[in-house]
Formats: structure tokens, C-alpha cells, sequence
């Protein structure tokens, strides 16, 4: 088979992989400004609104490339599929950042498969990740600056595996100061190295680097104001332990907190990917969060098909993901932006565009998609995803631990 060539011959495998990421950054260079670019670039010129310890790294890119910053705020409305080479080169710079954690990503995935089972399950572990559509238009295409926090994770992951739970956890705490998310990883890790005989010294060093991340979060969200904990922007994560109407259970709240709970008294001594994937897995039963942040999950996913699931299971995660898309697609194409371009960069609507696209934008916005379809669609992707957190936690009752090839 074709997909076995690319698997068992390394320089088939770096061949489609230069391909790929050659394809990647051509698109990152034609593709006009995603909604999530342009509400940052709003956030930079605002210049009273966080931008963080990522953004932090744009306007040296934009400094040497837009001559003044109207040409700058013209980009996400007027840039065609072929723009100017100046724009060109401006996309590229915008988005080649989150590129290279595109790529560590997957490298980190190829060590992982084989430190696990062999360089074969490496590679197809990092394909999975590369060439899914979830990372391509969450990546490439929005730009979104979860892929730092993504790649920390999943460098995370690595770290456990090769017993070094410290690092591991400093991976975590570096991934929180980005983004507010990776917190909800530190209780299963406590647990993780407590059940391993961790000394007390390691068991407060990690709730130390945790708090560190934490604070690190708070230190560039807070000086701008409290709603910025509460609002979920493309650069701040909300809290969403806050807020919510007085005398009534917060919903996240209670159910991560039952979570920890319940994981805490009955998993057994597990390897770290149930631990990891189960809480990430019980934050989206209980909170709900886009389909687009479903990228957080892939890298755990991809080990756990590639290295620990059945046939069974790979055919759920299989309809859950692809379910999640098509939400996510059918969610965003409703929206088109001035330049004729849906948040998921389709040409489906505006004067640049083919007339058919025109009338698949109409279709995608009909009351047949809103009333009947998207409900379907959503719903079934909710149902799997519970199935598939169920059977994350049952591993808790009968799996024994990771263990890896040295």
C-alpha cells in the first residue's frame, strides 16, 4: 500500500512531509487575514488591550514589512487570494510562527510513537497530526496561538513518558502562561506522580510551577481590566470558573471538580495519556467549548488510535472528529467576510468569487442547515465525544501502566 511506503521509508516520509509543509506555508502566504488575525491586529492598534507573550512577537514582523499601519489594518479587508507581494509576505511572517509549532508538534509526536512502539506508529502518530484538516485551518489558515500551548502538551506527554515529570510539568506551566487551558492538566499530573512514588519535594514543586503558570496568565491579562478573564478573545482564554448569576452551580465548576473527584478514588496506576486525555476529554462534556479548540485534543488522540485503540474505537474517534468538523465548518461558513471569504477561508460568497459559490453560501446559510442539519450534526459530535471520554475513564478500572521502549 502507498500509506505503508511513507511509513517504513524515511526518506518517502520526509518527502510528503516537505510536500505538505511546503503546500502549508503557500497557503499561508495567499490567504487573506482570518477573523482571529484581524481582531489581533484590532488589539495591536487599540494598544489598550493585552496582547500577551505571543503576540508580543508580531509587530517586529509587521515593522519590517507594512510601510505604515493603514496598510497594515487594510489587509484583513481588502486582500485578495493573490494579493500584493508585500501582503503576501506580511501573511507569511503573521502566520509562520504557529508553522513551526505545526512541525514541532509533529516531531514530538514521531518521538513519542517511537519511544512507545517503533518508528513506524512515530511517523503515522505525526501524520495524523500534519495532514488532518483540524490543523491545517486552525493553524495555517486562523492562526491560532493555541498550537503553542498544543505543542507544549504534547511535549508534556513525551516527558512523562520518559520519566521526567518536572519537566513535564514546566512544559504545562509554560503552556498556561500562553494560554489559560493547560491548568486543567495539573490535577491529573499531581495525581500521575503521586501514584508513582513521588517524594513530597516533587509534589510541591509541581503545584510551584503551576501557580508560577497561573501567575505568569494573570500578570499580562489583569493590568487591562477584569472582563478580559471572563471574555474569551483570540489572544486571553476566559476563566470559566468566574462569572455566572449568584446562588447557582457554575456548570465547569462542578463538573471538573467531580471529575478530579472521582479520578482521584478510583483510577488505578495508569500510563500518563489516559490521565492526560481524560481531563481534557471531561472539560469538553462539561463545558462545551468550540469545535475549533478540539485541536487541543489531537496530538493525545493521534497516540492513542495510532499506539492503544481498537478498530472499534478508531472508527469513533474517526466520526467524532469528523462530525466536529463539519460542525465547526457548517458554524463559521455563515459568516463571510468583506473580501468574500468565510472565517474558514471558502470562498463562498462576494464579487471575487464563482457564482456556484454563491449559491453554496446560500445553502449553508439556509433554515434547512440552522434548524435541521447543524442540531443533528452538533448533537451527534457531543454524543460520541461522551462515548469516547467513557471509554478514556474505563481504562482507569482495567489498564495497566504505559510502559515504553527503551
Amino acid at each position: 500500500m502507498l500509506s505503508s511506503i511513507f511509513l517504513r521509508n524515511r526518506s518517502a516520509f520526509l518527502a510528503l512531509v516537505g510536500v505538505v509543509a511546503a503546500l502549508k506555508l503557500v497557503l499561508s502566504a495567499i490567504e487573506p487575514a482570518s477573523w482571529d488575525l484581524r481582531d489581533i491586529i484590532a488589539l495591536m492598534g487599540a494598544g489598550n488591550a493585552p496582547i500577551g507573550p505571543w503576540i508580543a512577537l508580531y509587530p517586529p514582523l509587521y515593522n519590517q514589512t507594512a510601510s505604515n499601519i493603514s496598510q497594515l489594518q487594510s489587509w484583513p479587508l481588502t486582500a485578495s487570494l493573490w494579493s500584493t507581494p508585500n501582503i503576501m509576505e506580511l501573511s507569511l511572517l503573521f502566520r509562520v510562527l504557529v508553522f513551526i509549532f505545526d512541525i514541532g508538534t509533529m516531531v514530538v509526536l514521531y518521538y513519542i510513537g517511537r519511544r512507545l512502539k517503533s518508528s513506524v506508529e512515530g511517523r503515522l502518530m505525526g501524520l495524523v497530526w500534519f495532514l488532518n484538516p483540524f490543523s491545517l485551518f486552525a493553524v495555517e489558515l486562523l492562526g491560532l496561538p493555541d498550537v503553542t500551548c498544543v505543542f507544549l502538551i504534547t511535549l508534556s506527554l513525551f516527558l512523562l513518558i520518559s520519566q521526567r515529570p518536572l519537566l513535564s510539568a514546566v512544559a504545562i506551566g509554560l503552556g498556561a502562561f500562553v494560554r489559560f487551558f493547560p491548568i486543567f492538566l495539573f490535577p491529573p499530573l499531581l495525581l500521575y506522580i503521586r501514584s508513582n512514588g513521588a517524594s513530597r519535594k516533587h509534589l510541591a514543586a509541581v503545584i510551584a510551577i503551576g501557580l508560577v503558570g497561573l501567575g505568569g496568565y494573570l500578570s499580562w491579562v489583569l493590568p487591562y481590566g477584569f472582563e478580559y478573564l471572563t471574555t474569551p478573545t483570540p489572544v486571553t482564554f476566559f476563566l470559566p470558573f468566574l462569572g455566572g448569576a449568584q446562588n447557582t452551580v457554575n456548570v465547569t465548576t462542578f463538573g471538573m471538580f467531580a471529575f478530579y473527584c472521582i479520578q482521584f478514588i478510583f483510577m488505578k496506576k495508569n500510563g500518563p495519556l489516559p490521565v492526560l486525555l481524560s481531563a481534557l476529554l471531561a472539560y469538553f462534556v462539561v463545558a462545551e467549548p468550540g469545535p475549533q479548540y478540539l485541536i487541543w485534543l489531537l496530538p493525545l488522540i493521534a497516540v492513542d488510535v495510532v499506539a492503544f485503540a481498537d478498530k472499534l474505537k478508531r472508527l469513533v474517534v474517526l466520526a467524532f472528529l469528523t462530525l466536529g468538523f463539519a460542525q465547526w465548518f457548517l458554524l463559521s461558513s455563515a459568516f463571510v467576510t468583506p473580501s468574500g471569504y468565510s472565517l474558514l477561508m471558502f470562498p463562498l460568497g462576494g464579487p471575487i468569487v464563482p457564482g456556484f459559490s454563491v449559491a453554496l453560501g446560500n445553502f449553508l446559510d439556509s433554515n434547512l442547515v440552522d434548524i435541521i442539519i447543524l442540531p443533528l450534526v452538533a448533537s451527534s459530535t457531543f454524543a460520541l465525544l461522551i462515548a469516547y471520554a467513557t471509554e478514556q475513564m474505563r481504562v482507569w478500572f482495567s489498564v495497566p501502566e504505559i510502559q515504553s521502549n527503551k
